[in-house]
């Protein structure tokens, strides 16, 4: 859907780029859905990025039209807003893709934890795992900016800061 915080990508465009917007009202929006799938036929991508949930649903009915198409999803969040349901029907689907690039190990640890396998960490700025090394802080202090729910994890950020601390990483003096 085009929104005022879409990239303006007219030079790209002017060069060849096609955008195409589906204009999906929901993740069951059968007219959004019917064009997105007439869309893939025409254009026989060799690949997919998938970002969210109702796009990685979506991508795997590609597989019926193009067999080889090779399928990533991209997982930014531990969205633990998900119902059930939809946990169980990305599983399902996950048997059907190449990879889930997770941007943190704690995003792919999720994934294990709801036995999905397929996800390879690429990293965020902020993860658990700090850099190598060891640095002196007089006074470590830290910022979250960001809505305060369980989908953008503030819990997380706490808690990598507090592993930072535990592990030596951030040596507070």
């Amino acid at each position: 859907q085009d929104n005022k915080s879409e990239m303006q990508l007219d030079d790209l465009q002017k060069l060849g780029l096609k955008i195409y917007r589906l204009e999906a009202k929901n993740f069951l929006d059968f007219r959004a859905f019917i064009k997105f799938l007439i869309l893939v036929n025409k254009s026989k991508p060799s690949q997919i990025q998938a970002h969210l949930y109702w796009s990685q649903i979506w991508s795997i009915f590609t597989k019926f039209l193009i067999p080889k198409v090779q399928i990533y999803w991209v997982e930014h969040n531990t969205y633990l807003n998900r119902t059930k349901l939809q946990w169980m029907l990305y599983k399902l689907a996950s048997l059907l893709i190449k990879k889930i690039v997770a941007v943190s190990y704690e995003v792919s640890d999720f994934l294990i934890s709801l036995q999905i396998k397929k996800s390879v960490v690429i990293f965020n700025p902020i993860s658990t795992r700090f850099a190598v090394g060891v640095k002196n802080i007089s006074y470590p202090s830290f910022l979250f900016v960001g809505r305060l729910n369980k989908q953008k994890n503030p819990g997380l950020l706490i808690d990598s800061f507090d592993y930072a601390i535990r592990n030596n990483v951030l040596v507070t003096t």
